[in-house]
């Protein structure tokens, strides 16, 4: 197991700090109960995602704040995502948009074992703002991020 997976793995295991969801301010911070859609290829219009996403993020179960900066890659869905909590410290993972439907995206993400969905809608054409859950409900916060079409 390389050093960063390693180091990944056992922050995750050592402290129960809110690590990933992008969820962030204005809304409610505690989303709805549902679980995420599952993938639609053709639901989401790729010439309308943003390329970087900068985010800065509050976990309400942990009362932390974090930040993350997601990459796209290509044309696709996907976003390469790396998130730096309050210590510095940095986590890598991947964010994938599954549903875009006026504004409204709902993505899933992933960091070592850890995995959610976010919900947020775009606020401007440069900004979003939404929540996000972990899918085993232990944690969940909002978030606002800019963006860069």
């Amino acid at each position: 197991m390389n050093k960063l997976l390693q180091k990944i793995v056992l922050t995750t295991l050592a402290s129960s700090a809110c690590l990933l969801p992008l969820a962030t301010s204005p809304v409610l911070a505690n989303p709805a109960e549902n679980t995420y859609p599952h993938p639609t290829v053709d639901r989401y219009s790729e010439d309308h995602l943003p390329t970087y996403i900068r985010t800065s993020e509050y976990c309400e179960t942990n009362r932390t704040r974090f930040s993350g900066v997601w990459t796209r890659r290509g044309h696709t869905p996907v976003y390469d995502a790396v998130w730096t909590d309050y210590n510095g410290d940095k986590y890598y993972g991947t964010v994938q948009v599954v549903e875009n439907h006026d504004g409204l995206l709902t993505l899933t993400y992933r960091a070592g074992h850890n995995t959610g969905y976010y919900r947020v809608r775009y606020d401007t054409r440069d900004s979003i703002s939404g929540t996000w859950r972990a899918d085993n409900g232990s944690l969940w916060g909002s978030l606002t991020a800019a963006v860069d079409l």
